[in-house]
């Protein structure tokens, strides 16, 4: 999902902006403050039509307009290549975005005046919105993220005390609303109430009958004379504020009577899913995908398309945006096609056993296009949120245990281009999902996923062949004696070894113990050659590139043996049927 968003504007559609304080409380059945004349404004003297009189003419009261879409902007900095909120180490953050009163203005507001922003963040796109280029389904993407209502929320103006000034509802597709703010001036809060609310970030459990939950947020704004003179964007992804963010498709940055929002949901309800045959009881596998493309907007409008007159069924249970927001689409007994008929151990059924997350991510399995900007091209808002996720649906689904997995480490059988594969064996199907910059060592380090130990012993493990010959490297056509002296290992016929060392077999059996699908026959085959670069592309990546890598070095057979004996469960426990009987005690020589 790769094509470029259509940035393309369209035309606004809302409420009328004539909406008043008293409507606003009779509509959302919350009681304003009153606003007293001299917030709400100034009683003037003016000349009557036939200029002989005059009468007293009250202005009518200051007011602001709020904008509530989900089209989410993407500002310099938050591109592909570019993305960054945190440094890798965690040392620097991006701080939220603040606009001010351009100093043009003499500190005194007018209507409609662009407010300043802090750096030089501009427009690059959208993040949700417009239909990807290119047709995202039969129907021309009718089922897309730019359809329906875009949000229906009651937004408040509040005081420091938290007491509610105002209040209006936003609606339709523009999402506008007008707040009445009076005359007012200080630090004040716009606090935005979706009708469908979610109390909690979307995560195991979590489904709705609504299309669409989002969570309230708040703004913190500035008021002088009832007009807009500071902003300060919620928006904030390091410390885990990605939900809402100033600029809309109305507007890229406030003006002192305009305040453009745009907020991303928590539940999106994906139409394709299907039910779960035994529900919940049957989640074993969880399994992480990247996208293959920028952005959420793209991936979206290709699950939610129509193919023949039918919701596709392809898609995922999550998604996981750049920033590290996490979107729901499914419920957790139901399922979507994420991992097609892809196998691990004895699991065939992947898509009913298994959840699905989706990341955004433009991965294309060449490591040089990220190495190129030195930069990874996974966030560390990303990673947060994995882990975060992780834990809560292993809490909620025991089965799952270590089986965090890539769509890599299961994708067996056909891929596009491909034919006779067989369904137990790897081809290049999805061998760069999520790809070679997904670091799993970071879940290791959380004692999520497979962990490997340290049960490697170099001088006993594989029959102790790696201390035995000194830069082992086994091959493509190696082969166990299996009763034909010699082995050959290393492309080299090994006569010093003995015939029953085993040592393919050994590792084969330990790689099928691991998960991954190959056929014991003590030669190293393509089937092995497959799993093994399967292997490493989750636990060894370094040097790793698009080609299938599958030789066993020393380093390679330790992780192997490291991974699987974490996995294997410990011996029994000697019980007293097996323990060995006491010796008996000796009886003393008797005495005459």
């Amino acid at each position: 999902m790769s094509a470029e968003d259509d940035v393309e504007d369209e035309a606004d559609q809302g409420l009328e902006d004539g909406e008043d304080e008293a409507d606003a409380a009779e509509e959302t059945g919350h009681e304003a403050t009153p606003v007293t004349p001299e917030e709400a404004g100034e009683a003037r003297v003016a000349p009557s039509v036939d200029g002989d009189t005059t009468v007293n003419v009250l202005t009518p009261p200051t007011s602001i307009l709020v904008t509530v879409r989900r089209d989410f902007p993407l500002r310099r900095g938050e591109r592909l290549g570019e993305w960054r909120w945190s440094s890798a180490d965690g040392s620097e953050s991006q701080a939220p975005q603040q606009w001010q009163l351009p100093s043009s203005a003499g500190g005194t507001p007018t209507p409609e005046l662009e407010l300043e922003a802090d750096d030089d963040r501009p427009m690059l796109g959208w993040g949700i919105g417009r239909p990807a280029l290119g047709n995202p389904g039969d129907d021309g993407g009718q089922l897309t993220t730019d359809r329906a209502e875009v949000i229906r929320a009651e937004v408040r103006l509040l005081d420091e005390s938290g007491a509610v000034l105002s209040s209006g509802a936003c609606s339709g597709r523009n999402g506008e609303c007008r707040l009445v703010t009076g005359r007012r001036s200080g630090v004040f809060t716009v606090e935005v109430v979706p009708e469908h609310a979610a109390t909690t970030t979307a995560g195991p459990g979590m489904s709705s009958e609504h299309e669409l939950l989002y969570r309230a947020f708040t703004v913190s704004v500035g008021l002088q004379d009832g007009l807009l003179v500071s902003v300060d964007d919620p928006y904030d992804p390091p410390r885990g504020q990605t939900r809402a963010r100033v600029g809309n498709r109305h507007a890229w940055a406030p003006t002192t009577s305009h305040l453009p929002l745009s907020v991303k949901p928590e539940w999106w309800k994906d139409p394709g899913s299907a039910a779960r045959r035994g529900g919940t009881a049957t989640l074993g596998i969880l399994v992480l995908h990247c996208t293959g493309g920028p952005r959420l907007g793209n991936a979206l409008n290709r699950f939610f398309s129509r193919r023949g007159g039918s919701y596709t069924s392809a898609g995922a249970n999550y998604i996981l945006d750049v920033d590290g927001h996490l979107i729901k689409l499914t419920a957790d007994d139901r399922t979507k096609v994420h991992a097609g008929i892809g196998r691990w151990g004895s699991e065939h059924d992947m898509i009913n056993a298994s959840l699905g997350v989706e990341i955004i991510n433009p991965n294309t399995g060449d490591p040089d296009d990220y190495m190129a900007r030195a930069q990874t091209p996974y966030t560390e808002e990303q990673y947060a949120t994995v882990l975060r996720l992780a834990r809560e649906i292993v809490a909620a689904y025991p089965g799952i245990g270590p089986r965090i997995l890539g769509h890599c480490d299961v994708a067996t059988g056909n891929a596009q281009g491909q034919s006779g594969v067989p369904a137990d064996t790897y081809g290049n199907k999805r061998n760069w999902d999520p790809g070679l910059h997904f670091e799993w060592e970071r879940l290791a380090a959380a004692g999520l996923g497979m962990v490997p130990g340290e049960h490697f012993d170099p001088a006993t493990s594989y029959a102790g062949v790696f201390a035995a010959i000194p830069g082992l490297r086994l091959r493509d056509g190696d082969r166990d004696a299996h009763g034909r002296a010699p082995a050959s290992y290393g492309g080299e016929a090994r006569p010093q070894l003995p015939a029953d060392a085993d040592v393919i077999e050994q590792l084969q059996t330990d790689i099928r113990d691991i998960g991954y699908q190959l056929r014991i026959t003590g030669r190293f085959d393509d089937r092995t050659i497959a799993a093994v670069d399967r292997f490493r592309r989750h636990f060894v990546r370094s040097g790793m590139t698009g080609a299938m890598q599958g030789d066993v070095d020393q380093t390679i057979a330790a992780k192997i043996k490291d991974v699987v004996d974490t996995l294997r469960p410990p011996p029994p426990a000697p019980t007293a049927a097996t323990e060995a009987p006491a010796e008996p005690t000796p009886v003393p020589p008797s005495t005459p």
